[in-house]
């Protein structure tokens, strides 16, 4: 089995790479262990800035495994157990007294965007990045505080309309969505 995630340290830049290529699912192993270099890096006075990417060349993250789901609730003891940790990991991110940039291509959907939006500024490709919090098409809502750091990022309607219509958008199609702080090309963004 693979490490989940990878961390690479670039003088006092922290790298931390999604290794699940080429979907880049978040498996519950991903969560603990995310949870543990968020907690590191915080402690680490050295590391002054955090850059998250993923590994391959198609998709920053899919989301969350949900084939995991039950193993999840059975080793947290409670569906409310499995998404506290992962609301606690990503309002540590967002609450990290050091930048966080995601630098984002390919599909970028559901915990693959709730991420990127707790992170300090978003990096992404003028072409190819789709994203979106598609959960109602699976039943389900956003659960790791999505809803809200969407609306405090593109606003309350715009928030609504991608919830609610599943909807999916290109990092450059929609105007007025400003999700994304910087565009590059995507060979750029790749090469990270």
């Amino acid at each position: 089995m693979t490490t989940p995630l990878l961390l690479e340290r670039q003088d006092a830049v922290a790298i931390i790479t999604i290794n699940d290529a080429p979907y880049n699912r978040m498996t519950l192993d991903f969560v603990d262990q995310l949870e543990e270099l968020v907690d590191q890096i915080a402690a680490d006075d050295g590391i002054r800035a955090v850059v998250l990417t993923a590994e391959g060349l198609e998709n920053f993250s899919v989301g969350m495994n949900l084939k995991q789901l039950p193993e999840g609730i059975k080793r947290m003891g409670s569906p409310d157990a499995l998404f506290d940790q992962r609301l606690r990991v990503l309002d540590a991110i967002e609450n990290l007294p050091k930048p966080v940039i995601a630098v984002l291509y390919g599909y970028c959907l559901g915990g693959g965007l709730e991420l990127p939006l707790a992170c300090h500024f978003r990096l992404a490709a003028e072409e190819g990045a789709k994203i979106g919090l598609p959960e109602l098409d699976l039943g389900s809502v956003p659960a790791w505080g999505g809803s809200a750091r969407l609306a405090r990022c593109v606003g309350r309607d715009h928030a609504l309309d991608m919830i609610l219509r599943a909807k999916k958008i290109s990092t450059v199609s929609q105007p007025g969505i400003h999700i994304i702080v910087l565009l590059k090309k995507e060979s750029d963004v790749i090469d990270r």
